[in-house]
């Protein structure tokens, strides 16, 4: 049996190891879980500058650092993940590479957005590729079994040319905004996506966690509502009630409760192990690039509209 690939994770707050220990979120909800759940790897360190959060840490991780600098000297990892605060991602990336050794260090972990500047984040992409890193960019929305489901219910032409997409979000447009306007890259790459879509992006300034969309076709509609808990698929039908029109029928739908995050591992390990079809995760360089192109266009929008 192959021995399991050895993962690190830098930045050990919130979304590398501290939302498992929030009891609502459905897990895993971090790196750490996510890792720590999936059959082809295993957590064996972490690094943090706060010493506090490295404190907590030590419980649930063999050997904590307190930089990347001494954890990339230390271990001999085949993975390593970013899980920092934006400011921190291009600087742990290029200290990364100043310690990569292409024998065990094969993939590389980054949370979105990958930076506040396109450049950055499109010379991170190209250094992966040019060492053959599998990089791999957590838009989790990517890896989402419902909305692969949706997705493949639009692609396949069952409900026929896409007309309209609408998505709704609350919170910050570049780490909120950032998944929905992916999800409206994704679509677009649907067969049925033609030049006759219209599509919009709402932010919503509510108080309250928001993301859904509203796909409408020239057969059906889609409604995916309160974060996916709410997921309606439509048909058109021949209607009962007026001679020479349709109406929309409710069709199943299963949902699926799997963790987008653990689905995105095993995407992401197969990809590092040669395991899957293609070693192309769902959302690479490439995508995170262009989902951070169309973010910092609306921020840039927003502002000359409200200096």
């Amino acid at each position: 049996m192959q021995d399991k690939l050895r993962v690190g994770i830098i930045g050990l707050g919130r979304m590398g190891i501290q939302f498992e220990f929030d009891k609502l979120r459905t897990k895993p909800a971090s790196h750490w879980g996510a890792f720590s759940n999936c059959d082809h790897t295993t957590v064996v360190a972490g690094c943090d500058v706060d010493k506090a959060k490295r404190d907590l840490a030590r419980e649930h991780i063999p050997s904590v650092y307190d930089s990347v600098e001494r954890m990339m000297k230390s271990e001999d990892l085949n993975i390593v993940t970013i899980a920092t605060p934006v400011d921190d991602h291009y600087k742990s990336f290029r200290i990364i590479l100043d310690y990569w050794d292409s024998n065990i260090m094969k993939g590389i972990l980054l949370e979105k957005p990958m930076s506040r500047s396109l450049a950055q984040a499109r010379d991170m992409a190209a250094m992966a590729k040019g060492r053959g890193i599998v990089l791999a960019v957590n838009l989790t929305r990517r890896w989402d079994l419902n909305i692969m489901n949706v997705f493949n219910i639009v692609n396949s032409g069952e409900l026929g040319e896409i007309l309209a997409f609408h998505g709704r979000y609350s919170g910050d447009v570049l780490n909120d905004g950032i998944h929905m306007i992916d999800l409206h890259n994704w679509f677009k790459t649907a067969k049925t996506w033609t030049q006759r879509t219209t599509a919009r992006v709402t932010q919503i300034p509510s108080r309250f966690l928001l993301f859904e969309f509203d796909i409408l076709t020239v057969n059906g509609r889609i409604i995916f509502k309160e974060n996916g808990a709410n997921i309606q698929v439509f048909e058109a039908k021949e209607s009962s009630q007026y001679t020479g029109y349709s109406e929309l029928v409710e069709k199943p739908f299963t949902r699926s409760d799997l963790s987008p995050l653990l689905t995105m591992v095993f995407d992401f390990a197969n990809c590092v192990i040669g395991a899957g079809e293609s070693r192309e995760p769902k959302c690479g360089g490439k995508e995170g690039c262009d989902a951070l192109r169309e973010t910092l266009r609306v921020i840039r929008r927003i502002r000359s509209q409200n200096p």
